[in-house]
C-alpha cells in the first residue's frame, strides 16, 4: 500500500517568551489593584473603628457629668474600644461642645451642665498605608500614603 500524502499537525509556534512578556506587564497592575483594594479596605475599618471608639466615649463621658470619671479615663475607655488598632499620631480630645463655634475645644467637658450642653470626643491622627506606595505605582494618585483622620462625637450631656 502506497501513502500518497501524510498528515501532520499544524505547525505550532513557541510563545514561551511572550507570555512571560505579557505577565510582565500584567502583573503589577494586577498586583496593584488587588493591593489598592486591601488598603482601602483597611481604611474603611479603622474610620469605623474609630467612630465607634468615639462613640462609645462620647456616651460615657455624656453619663459621667457630674461624677468622678476623669479625662484619662475617658480616654483608656476611647482606646480600649478600638479593640488594640492606633493610628499615627493619635490624639483622644474630650471637651464641652460648643454651638457657636464648633472649633473651640478648651472648654473642659467636667464643667458641662445635664441637659442643657453637649459633650464632644475627638480622636484624630494619620492613617499610613502599610504598603509603599511609590511614585511609578498608580495607587499613589488614587490612595495617598498617609491619611488624615478626625472624628468626632457629641451627645448630649446627662447625669450619672
Amino acid at each position: 500500500m502506497k501513502i500518497i500524502g501524510s498528515i501532520t499537525r499544524p505547525s505550532r509556534r513557541r510563545r514561551g517568551g511572550g507570555i512571560v512578556v505579557e505577565m510582565a506587564f500584567i502583573l503589577p497592575m494586577f498586583l496593584s489593584f488587588l493591593f489598592g483594594i486591601v488598603e482601602y479596605g483597611r481604611l474603611v475599618m479603622m474610620l469605623q473603628l474609630i467612630t465607634n471608639a468615639a462613640r462609645e466615649g462620647a456616651r460615657v463621658a455624656a453619663f459621667s457629668v457630674g461624677t468622678n470619671i476623669t479625662t484619662a479615663q475617658i480616654q483608656t475607655i476611647v482606646q480600649n474600644s478600638m479593640a488594640g488598632f492606633t493610628i499615627q499620631g493619635q490624639t483622644i480630645s474630650i471637651y464641652k461642645y460648643n454651638p457657636a463655634n464648633p472649633a473651640d475645644q478648651t472648654q473642659s467637658w467636667t464643667t458641662a451642665q445635664a441637659f442643657t450642653d453637649e459633650v464632644a470626643v475627638q480622636v484624630s491622627g494619620t492613617f499610613t498605608s502599610m504598603l509603599p506606595l511609590y511614585e511609578i505605582n498608580p495607587l499613589s494618585i488614587v490612595l495617598p500614603q498617609a491619611v488624615p483622620i478626625k472624628i468626632t462625637a457629641i451627645m448630649e450631656a446627662e447625669s450619672g
